[in-house]
């Protein structure tokens, strides 16, 4: 039984509520506000749920963040090309005046122009608020209230007849004033459908959070392994096990200067990314001039998990005198350095695309796959050897010989040069498909 809290506005949840023997594997609880303000608010209060469903996409971003720092799924009912095309046919059977004079606001504008375009729809005299650029995946700026005011000054000054908003309280405080208006219709499909991918993501965590996982912690002093009567031995201990009581993660100390922490995928993901584990890389670096080195891998065995750590361990310890912190996943992909910048590359495949570039050109799987997660992120883009250098942390010359060997097994191609800014030669630049 899937555990699903629904966050919505009272009147919709009601709409909500009509859909609920379609999903009868789920137990529903419903929590509701008047304005979507307030669903963050609600979210820290929501207890013994395996995921949350948002009525829209306004209260789902609005509590990204804290539905992230809890590790709780979530989705949201889209308010999309389907959505907006059962509101205009409605508008257009059920209004005399049709679909003219009005205004609307809606959180992609593009929706609206292909809806307008297949249906040859006659948009001139309309008004939209797109949203897009307010509610983003990093932040919501929107107010609830300026989205009032656009419609309100619209109606009031005689360029609109009709309202069309994408949020209930904006609907019922504009029908409150006398401004005719409706909310953006929801067909029950849209609702059954964003129920069925509740259930699904809830069914991914609970699978996920019973995976085992392993963390393994190694703490230096400045290079040198650390003493048992060591002061600093003490203090790492003390801070570790606070930090892992917190989380509720096990921690035991396998000698002086290296810890293993026992969980599942659930609990080491709030492990890595916590604020406080955070905190604690930077205090130790500054105060206590300590190096943390970790290494976390997930299996279907705990011993499975625990070799998965050592190998992760083994890429976290390559930092040297800098903070590490690597994670392997069941699949042999690598993840990391969380700390920093994050690249993901397998160390184990069964693509067959990449195990014929790496037979062809005598590279690691590992190589591969860091080469094709670079070509990604320069999003076709050429590059130097610098660039790539930089990049896999190896020196230039190994950049350049590695880019020979996948040039002349026609993986890259020289696409030009570049005049660095300093005195020296120029530099080649390259493109990739590894693909």
């Amino acid at each position: 039984m899937i555990r699903i809290a629904v966050v919505s506005s009272k009147k919709f949840a009601e709409e909500i509520k009509k859909f609920e023997n379609e999903v009868p594997t789920s137990r529903v609880t419903y929590y509701t506000y008047d304005n979507p303000l307030e669903s963050l608010a609600i979210v820290k209060k929501i207890r013994e749920c395996d995921v949350i469903m948002f009525a829209g996409p306004l209260p789902y971003f609005l509590s990204k963040a804290c539905t992230k720092a809890r590790n709780l799924p979530s989705v949201f009912i889209p308010s999309d090309e389907y959505t907006l095309t059962h509101t205009l046919l409605y508008l257009l059977l059920n209004r005399k005046e049709g679909l003219k004079g009005l205004s609307i606001d809606i959180h992609n504008e593009h929706h609206l122009h292909q809806v307008a375009e297949e249906m040859n729809m006659d948009v001139s005299d309309w008004h939209v608020l797109d949203s897009k650029e307010t509610i983003t995946e990093n932040q919501v700026t929107i107010d609830p209230n300026a989205v009032l005011e656009f419609h309100q000054n619209l109606w009031e000054s005689g360029k609109t007849t009709y309202a069309v908003t994408n949020i209930d309280y904006v609907r019922d405080r504009l029908q409150k004033m006398g401004i005719p208006s409706t909310a953006i219709i929801v067909p029950g499909k849209a609702i059954i459908d964003t129920f069925q991918q509740a259930i699904m993501c809830g069914k991914l965590s609970i699978s996920k959070n019973m995976e085992f996982s392993v963390g393994i912690i190694s703490v230096t002093l400045s290079g040198a392994e650390l003493t048992t009567e060591g002061e600093q031995a003490v203090l790492a201990e003390q801070m570790l096990t606070y930090l892992a009581r917190n989380l509720e993660s096990p921690i035991q100390k396998k000698s002086p200067g290296q810890f293993i922490v026992y969980g599942t995928i659930g609990s080491m993901e709030l492990f890595l990314y916590s604020e406080r584990l955070q905190k604690l890389l930077n205090h130790f670096s500054e105060v206590q001039q300590l190096v943390i080195h970790i290494g976390c891998g997930a299996g279907m065995t705990a011993k499975e998990a625990e070799e998965n750590a050592q190998t992760a361990l083994f890429y976290a310890r390559r930092k040297s005198l800098e903070h590490g912190v690597f994670f392997m996943t069941a699949e042999k992909k690598i993840i990391g350095p969380l700390n920093e910048l994050v690249k993901t590359f397998q160390v184990k495949t069964e693509d067959t695309e990449t195990l014929k570039v790496a037979g062809k050109t005598h590279l690691s799987v590992a190589t591969v796959t860091k080469l094709q997660e670079f070509a990604k992120l320069r999003h076709d883009e050429g590059f130097t050897t610098v660039q790539l250098s930089e990049y896999l942390e190896i020196g230039r010359r190994s950049a350049e010989r590695l880019m020979k060997k996948i040039t002349e097994e026609g993986y890259a191609l020289q696409i030009g040069e570049e005049q660095p800014y300093s005195k020296g030669r120029p530099r080649s630049v390259y493109r990739m498909n590894l693909n």
